[in-house]
């Protein structure tokens, strides 16, 4: 802005009357407003009625310039009367107006909420909106705490030391400028930039302009599962232990790590806060690890895969070190149960012992390389014997079957002769190849009472000639060489529907 004042006065000798002061403003001024102590504005002429002999009177016009270089203005003065010396009816004034350029700065940036760690790019723009050509254009942009420098492109000039120094820049000229940072911190950051030249800027509004972001964290969670032991058998336990760490960059709030164990096996007891799906790990800081032991009764064989996940608020760039698998291996299982039953409980020497031996798979794998072991009293000689498979060797006295499907049952008859009298225990276990989770039913005995036979009574053990084994009648049960045929079978007919009713005597 500047003020022009124009002073006039009548120097007489007489009084002045329609006084008319003109003063038009030339290329480069803007009328703002005036001040007249007499008069006014009328038409863009100063009037007023008259001036008495020696009055004087001011006027002030404020303008603003918007044109450099030199300015005159120049302003005339007249009245109704005869001015006898016109020399001084006019006046000019002139001004010098140095160069002047407006610069204007703009900023942007191409991600505004960008993740810790991740590149940002600031978009820097510079334009010169004259009235002159500018010289000297310089930007200064310190990039402020939170960003690492990377590197920059511009269209004219050099980046360094955080200021541009573009040189000139010609009306209406734009140049521009890209600084690629990395975000170092979390939050708001704030970039200021600012252009300056050598030429008087009319216009300090548009100087200076800045830009934010808003730095979201980012953390880098790993975990990682073991188990005690990789092959556990059918019923033991096994301990699973989850580690779960923050590698950083920045604390990791909500940590919930995904743990459903699967079919197979059977929670036994857990630390930390796990409910039998998730573990609420919480709040997790930088380098800050975690540890979760999960302890479980192996109920399946075969492999079992458990699969553990973990998460947070927080974005997680590197998702491969999230999930963890481990495997078990169970190797088959089963379980073998004996039972050992004798037909009756009191027998006279001589007499013929019938034993029946159950073996039974409750699973849950096939048993295979079965083996029975028969332990028989020394009161006792085998006689024959009836497997519903697998084979029996009298002289081992042991039965072996190839295998044995879960929830099958293998049964053999087997015939001793009563050779002495007293309490006559006789044994037998059942073992295989298949690991056997439960020993307390491998195992059975069965205890008859054998008595003397009473003199008159003939023999029916090893004098009987009639007893003599025959191989090829193992699975016929003997009888007595002489007597009524109906009543021998009577009597094989009520022994075979006492022992299927299970009404069998067993003592232990």
């Amino acid at each position: 802005m500047i003020t022009w004042t124009l002073i006039i006065s009548n120097k007489g000798p007489d009084k002045a009357n329609n006084i008319e002061v003109e003063d038009v403003l030339p290329e480069g001024l803007i009328y703002v407003c005036h001040n007249a102590t007499k008069g006014i504005l009328y038409e863009g002429k100063w009037v007023m009625c008259c001036l008495e002999n020696g009055e004087e009177q001011r006027f002030e016009l404020v303008t603003r310039i918007n044109k450099t270089g030199k300015i005159t203005n120049i302003a005339t003065i007249h009245a109704d009367e005869y001015d006898f010396n016109e020399s001084n009816n006019i006046d000019n004034e002139t001004i010098d107006v140095p160069l002047a350029v407006d610069v204007a700065v703009v900023i942007n940036v191409n991600n505004t909420n960008p993740y810790f760690g991740e590149k940002v790019t600031w978009m820097i723009s510079v334009v010169n909106n004259g009235p002159d050509n500018a010289t000297g254009v310089e930007l200064t942009d310190i990039l402020p705490e939170g960003v690492i420098f990377v590197d920059y492109n511009s269209t004219k000039g050099p980046y360094d030391n955080e200021k541009w120094n573009i040189g000139s820049l010609n009306v209406g000229e734009t140049q521009y400028l890209n600084i690629t940072t990395i975000s170092n911190a979390l939050g708001e950051i704030i970039n200021d930039a600012e252009v300056i030249s050598k030429e008087y800027d009319w216009n300090k509004l548009n100087n200076h302009d800045d830009s934010k972001i808003d730095v979201k964290p980012v953390v880098d969670l790993a975990i990682t599962k073991l188990a005690d032991n990789p092959t556990p058998k059918y019923g033991q336990k096994v301990k699973w232990i989850i580690t779960v760490t923050n590698k950083g960059p920045n604390n990791a709030h909500n940590v919930i790590v995904y743990e459903e164990i699967p079919e197979g096996l059977t929670v036994l007891k857990s630390n930390g806060n796990y409910d039998g799906k998730s573990w609420t790990v919480g709040n997790l800081n930088v380098g800050e690890s975690k540890e979760l032991k999960i302890t479980c009764k192996v109920t399946s064989t075969g492999e079992i895969v458990n699969h553990v996940n973990v998460k947070s608020d927080e974005y997680d760039p590197d998702l491969s070190n999230n999930d963890a698998n481990k495997s078990i291996i169970v190797p088959p299982a089963s379980d073998l149960s004996i039972t050992k039953i004798a037909s009756k409980y009191d027998y006279k020497v001589g007499d013929v012992i019938e034993y029946r031996i159950e073996v039974v798979n409750n699973g849950p794998d096939t048993a295979r390389n079965i083996k029975v072991r028969e332990i028989l009293d020394d009161l006792l000689k085998i006689k024959s014997f009836k497997a519903s498979m697998g084979k029996f060797n009298k002289f081992a006295l042991t039965w072996t079957i190839d295998s044995l499907g879960y929830g099958e049952s293998a049964i053999i008859y087997i015939k001793a002769i009563a050779t002495g009298a007293g309490l006559v225990k006789n044994k037998v276990s059942v073992t295989s190849d298949t690991f056997d989770y439960d020993l307390s039913n491998n195992k059975d005995y069965a205890v008859v009472n054998v008595t003397e036979k009473p003199s008159d009574e003939p023999l029916n053990g090893k004098n009987n000639p009639n007893n003599n084994l025959d191989a090829g009648h193992h699975n016929i049960l003997e009888k007595h060489a002489t007597g009524n045929p109906f009543w021998n079978l009577v009597f094989v007919l009520l022994f075979s529907l006492i022992f299927l009713d299970g009404s069998i005597l067993k003592k232990r």
